[in-house]
């Protein structure tokens, strides 16, 4: 929430790049919230409210989900942007795709979460959706997650590859730029 704070309130903060921040940080939000909300009767010792609608559990449940993937494109939005603008940049003026990274970062997540609900309410129809770690069709998020996370780390790889070469070849204006 600081993070926010601050680059609302900096108008030298606020560029392209910290968009992506401030999306990420807006997934967290979005996560903690939601789940503060599912959480919170139990915490306090309250009647869970929204289970008395099932319609408004699996909305909660779902917006959840929702959270958790946006959170991990997110993360990959980032490192496709740090990418972008090592790996790629130096070889084209072009402006980075914001749109793309917005549809990544949102889209994404959501059609995951709305392919996710879908199956649960024609396959598990039941109950509030709660329960996730019973459920077979679970791995509609999981998997999604995973290839995010792969494609991250296959991302930090070269990253960290392009920096190891642009250090051993001594170029000393790189090597101040790093």
């Amino acid at each position: 929430m600081l993070n926010s704070a601050l680059f609302y309130s900096h108008r030298s903060l606020q560029c392209h790049r910290t968009s992506i921040h401030k999306n990420l940080i807006a997934s967290f939000i979005l996560r903690f919230l939601i789940v503060f909300t599912i959480l919170e009767p139990l915490v306090l010792k309250h009647n869970l409210w929204f289970k008395s609608a099932k319609w408004l559990c699996r909305a909660f449940v779902t917006l959840q989900q929702l959270s958790y993937v946006a959170n991990f494109y997110w993360m990959l939005v980032e490192g496709l942007y740090l990418h972008l603008i090592l790996v790629m940049r130096p070889l084209s003026h072009e402006k980075a795709p914001f749109m793309l990274f917005y549809l990544i970062g949102w889209v994404i997540p959501l059609l995951v979460a709305v392919v996710w609900a879908a199956v649960m309410h024609f396959k598990h129809d039941n109950s509030c959706w709660n329960q996730n770690s019973r459920v077979s069709y679970i791995f509609i998020i999981y998997v999604p997650i995973m290839l995010a996370l792969l494609v991250n780390l296959i991302i930090l790889m070269n990253l960290v590859r392009i920096i190891i070469i642009k250090l051993c070849t001594g170029h000393s204006t790189e090597q101040r730029r790093i």
